[in-house]
């Protein structure tokens, strides 16, 4: 049996340390940057939002979406056949091509995240958690571009009291007065 060395346990120590540091800097609760992502969506698309009355977008290669002022429209690449695109839509006009290529602008200009949907947020209402909530709008989710994760900033003006978090499911997370985020388990 080979002994370990006084330089391996050492070398060993200093890896998993740094592992533990570099994790608590990617994974902590970055409140600044929070703060600056949501004062860029408040100044740069939330009026878009608001004025034109945008209550879905969708922005992948496969499909593209839009819900405003009471039109929906869609736009899917031949190869798709996925939700949220197969529902009832007409395909987009040059007048939707617009809207959607001014959101699709306003959304990149972001500063810190890139976001590919807008849509209403719920509370989660089938968890026996939050069963007790009424399922009704808690605010306008902005979901960020992400493979593996489900994070989204909401708007919900002058918010009272957040759902309750869900263990290792969803936590909520308060941002100002109007805004908090949301953490929830990708699958």
């Amino acid at each position: 049996m080979k002994k370990i060395s006084k330089k391996h346990i050492l070398i060993l120590g200093l890896t998993i340390l740094i592992v533990i540091i570099t994790g608590s800097f990617l994974f902590k609760n970055n409140s600044a940057k929070d703060a600056k992502i949501v004062a860029s969506l408040e100044s740069k698309v939330l009026p878009y939002v608001q004025e034109n009355i945008i209550t879905f977008y969708f922005n992948r290669n496969w499909c593209k979406g839009l819900q405003y002022n009471s039109r929906s429209v869609v736009e899917i690449s031949s190869s798709s056949n996925n939700s949220p695109c197969v529902a009832s839509a007409t395909t987009f006009s040059d007048s939707d091509r617009l809207v959607f290529n001014e959101i699709s602008q306003r959304l990149n200009s972001v500063a810190e995240e890139k976001f590919r949907q807008i849509d209403t947020e719920y509370p989660i209402s089938y968890r026996p958690e939050q069963a007790n909530i009424p399922h009704e709008s808690i605010g306008t989710a902005f979901h960020i571009d992400c493979s593996f994760c489900r994070t989204r900033y909401v708007y919900w003006p002058h918010y009272t009291q957040l759902p309750p978090n869900i263990e290792v499911e969803i936590k909520y997370i308060p941002i100002n007065e109007s805004w908090y985020k949301v953490e929830q388990d990708w699958n």
